[in-house]
């Protein structure tokens, strides 16, 4: 793809959780097997959070953190609390314009050829204040909400509204919009959303799946943690992993001989993950997708108050990942197991998605290179 080889890219990354930067390296890989160069990764985040060692370790450009919005939890670490997150975001201003400006200076420092946004606010609020040139292109899962054959499994029109807008702010100006998807969707009534397949971490798929004797269980909020050892003190037969960021897990933290707590770790976390019987979560995009390709049925359990995982679990339940709940019952991803069916269409999905994001980026890039030339030829 000659418009892609030599070309810079700056990377921008939301980083609550860590699917948004599992998809940035899986991109960055893929664009420097193309001869291409990620000049910058740019990662949004909050004091609630911190950035995964293995982001570091995979980045092949430098990292930088900027303060970014984020959601307040309850004081359990559980659900999201709405109002409280919008109040301390909007007393924020101006951290977030500080944010902006080290964004601009980034962005003039390297002059890259075009910024890939990963789902951060901030991304498309720089691109709305700044004017600048260089072309965005947004990737994410939640870009799908924009598309009018996606169904919402509530009618809930305020939650329905405060997702769209939300997703809109992170991608003001793009040129084009990756709808990360568990299926194939008609992408031809827009030609700024494509539907594209999930951006896959490439050691994913080196690893062969086995049938375990334990369940994988991956928390984002480190308050469900008190509810996975509330349900394995009742059924202490059944072993469990459990992946974390709680800031008190350093490594491993053996509860009893079947219940482990591990500390985030990409490699060790897909290896327990290809030999787990099935996987137990919170309704996050990139790990459902994961257990998808390797076979394993999921229970998605949403964060409270949470309506985009709401969305998800209901989605990827349609696309036949595994079953949602409302709490960690994880007897009822065993009571399903003998009924769950692995979908050889997603595999196929997945393997197409190099071609389809690869080919995308290399029109937005042959475009800008003929409306720079038409100047020049005039």
């Amino acid at each position: 793809m000659p418009h892609i080889r030599g070309s810079k890219f700056l990377f921008i990354v939301q980083g609550e959780g860590r699917g948004h930067m599992t998809q940035a390296i899986s991109l960055q890989n893929m664009l420097i097997d193309q001869g291409a160069e990620v000049c910058e990764i740019l990662v949004g985040q909050s004091s609630s959070r911190t950035i995964p060692e293995f982001l570091y370790k995979q980045a092949k450009a430098p990292v930088s953190a900027f303060e970014s919005p984020n959601f307040i939890t309850d004081k359990k670490g559980k659900s999201i609390r709405i109002l409280p997150s919008v109040t301390r975001n909007l007393m924020r201003l101006p951290v977030y314009t500080k944010s902006m400006k080290m964004i601009h200076a980034k962005v003039k420092e390297h002059e890259p050829d075009m910024i890939i946004n990963f789902y951060d606010p901030l991304a498309g609020l720089f691109n709305l204040f700044h004017n600048q040139k260089v072309p965005m292109a947004c990737i994410a899962h939640q870009y799908i909400y924009h598309h009018p054959g996606f169904e919402f499994p509530s009618r809930n029109f305020a939650n329905i509204t405060a997702l769209k807008v939300y997703t809109y702010l992170t991608s003001i100006g793009a040129v084009k919009k990756f709808a990360l998807s568990f299926y194939p969707i008609n992408t031809n009534y827009r030609r700024s959303i494509v539907g594209t397949p999930p951006l896959l971490r490439k050691t994913l798929f080196d690893y062969t799946p086995s049938d375990g004797d334990y369940l994988l269980v991956y928390l984002v909020n480190k308050g469900y943690a008190e509810d996975v050892i509330e349900w394995h003190k009742k059924n202490p037969s059944v072993e469990l992993h459990c992946f974390t960021d709680d800031k008190q897990v350093k490594g491993e933290l053996k509860y009893d001989n079947t219940l482990c707590f591990h500390s985030l770790d990409d490699k060790k976390f897909l290896e327990k993950m290809a030999g787990a019987r099935g996987l137990v979560s919170t309704a996050g995009f990139e790990s459902v997708c994961e257990a998808m390709y390797l076979g394993k049925p999921a229970l998605m359990i949403p964060v409270q108050g949470h309506f985009e995982q709401y969305c998800n679990a209901r989605d990827a339940f349609k696309a036949g990942a595994g079953i949602y709940d409302d709490a960690f019952r994880i007897g009822r991803l065993l009571d399903y197991l003998p009924r769950y069916k692995q979908s050889t269409t997603f595999r196929h999905w997945v393997q197409d998605g190099p071609s389809i994001i690869l080919g995308e980026l290399n029109a937005i890039l042959a475009a800008r290179a003929a409306a720079v030339m038409e100047p020049a030829m005039a």
